[in-house]
This record gives C-alpha cells, structure tokens and sequence, in this order.
C-alpha cells in the first residue's frame, strides 16, 4: 500500500505497514495516552484494538488532555524500543489538536470507501504510463 503526503489511516494501517511506512507523512485519530513512567515526551494513541507510539518531543507546547480524541499529523518511523531488538511504528507528531465531535463510526466508514474506491481505481488503471510514440 502506497501512502502519500498525510494521507488519512487507521493506527492498524501503520502497523501493517511496519518498516515499509517509514517516513510517510500521515493524520491519524485517536485517544492520546500518557504511560505511566511518561516523561512527557512519549505518549500512546488508542483506537480501538490498536496502540502506536507517539513521539511529542519536538512539540514546543501540547495542549490537549491526557484522554481527548486528537487529531495527530506526523511522520512514521521504525524506532526499536528499549531492549534494541523490538522495532515498532512509531508517529513523529507535528501537529496534535483536539477533535472532540468528531463522528468516529462516520469516518471509519467513509475511510473503508475510500479504500475500495482505490483499490478498484489502481485494477483499472493501466500499469504502465510509459506509452511509445512513433
């Protein structure tokens, strides 16, 4: 799956993607969470069954709470944790804001159409725009 410049995914998306996401620009939603031994400059984001690691520290001021539905707009990376060999997904925030209202059963269905839409789009298309003129 090719991900371009901030396109919209599920925390799931990124995870499956592991490595191969690295460096993609992106916008996720979530549940912003402190671990418990936090420093204030790692955080979780929940949705659903899934958790990615969110890196906040290169944000000058955060101001949302621990437990708000935000909207993060960030950079994937492969970080390994602390015991070096686990490597997982991890967000480089940029912008985190709240998205308090925001119609999260709506979006996941709206996002699932999309994809078929894509998915249908790239069968379609031809895969090669290389067209030989005589």
């Amino acid at each position: 799956m090719f991900v371009g410049s901030a396109d919209i995914l599920t925390i799931e998306d990124i995870l499956s993607q592991g490595c191969a996401g690295n460096g993609a620009s992106v916008r996720v939603y979530g549940v912003l969470t402190f671990p418990g031994d936090s420093d204030y400059r790692t955080a979780l984001l929940k949705q659903e069954n899934a958790t990615v690691h969110l890196d906040v520290s290169g944000m000058a001021q955060l101001d949302v709470l621990e437990g708000s539905f935000v909207q993060v707009i960030g950079e994937v990376r492969a970080v390994a944790l602390a015991d070096y060999r686990l490597v997982t997904s991890t967000v480089i925030a940029r912008i985190i804001r709240c998205a308090h209202g925001f119609d999260h059963e709506l979006f996941k269905h709206a996002l699932l159409l999309r994809k078929q839409f894509l998915a249908e789009a790239s069968a379609v298309l031809p895969t090669s725009t290389n067209a030989s003129s005589d």
